[in-house]
């Protein structure tokens, strides 16, 4: 006589793609888990799968007898992982990844899912100053880029105007991007990305550049 199963609903599978952004739960993986299909605008490749935690039937990996079937296949039952791990936490029974393991991995996700809704990917550093000078000669030394950081966007820089034969105009540099405070997240997920680092003005380079107008 076959087992019976308490499976998801259709409900509770969704919610749980749903509340982890279809990206694998586990922390060395991450992956996302849902493409456009490149055949038909009305398809999709969908490679997730809402996993128990404590098995839906006796034998299972981390089976709980104790739990009553709608424990089992309700929400905070399950976690939402890629096909991969979904298949590899129930190797070898389940042993080598605890309720407790899975749980944390969880839990960690829909945090990270919850902090970063609705954030840029990644910063973006504010543009250097330039300037404007009108007469016969000058120069202008643009001030360097703000660095990109995690998240927002950086200020511009200072500029200025001379009106006149001869002028120098160094413009102020870009404000960099917020970095958030460090958390403790996976490290696929902690990453800062520089966008066209400028190598900044130096002395020496004011002290040419003038030598031009002199």
């Amino acid at each position: 006589m076959t087992e019976s199963r308490d499976d998801f609903p259709k409900p509770v599978a969704d919610g749980l793609g749903r509340r982890a952004a279809f990206i694998c739960s586990n922390p060395n993986c991450g992956i996302h888990t849902l493409a456009p299909s490149d055949q038909s605008e009305s398809k999709f490749l969908y490679i997730g799968k809402a996993a128990h935690i404590c098995a839906a039937a006796k034998g299972g990996p981390r089976y709980v007898a104790e739990m009553t079937p709608e424990e089992r296949k309700s929400t905070s039952n399950g976690i939402f992982l890629c096909s991969n791990c979904a298949n590899m936490i129930d190797k070898n029974g389940g042993i080598d990844f605890s309720v407790e393991c899975l749980r944390r991995w969880k839990e960690e996700h829909e945090k990270w899912v919850a902090a970063n809704l609705n954030k840029r990917g990644v910063g973006m550093g504010g543009a250097g100053g330039g300037g404007e000078i009108i007469g016969d000669r000058g120069t202008i030394i643009g001030g360097r880029g703000g660095d990109g950081g995690a998240e927002g966007i950086g200020g511009k820089g200072g500029s200025g105007f001379v009106k006149g034969n001869d002028g120098l105009i160094i413009g102020g540099d870009g404000g960099s991007c917020a970095t958030p405070d460090a958390v403790n997240v996976p490290a696929f997920r902690d990453q800062t990305i520089s966008l066209f680092p400028i190598e900044p003005v130096t002395p020496a380079m004011t002290a040419r550049n003038a030598m031009c107008i002199s």
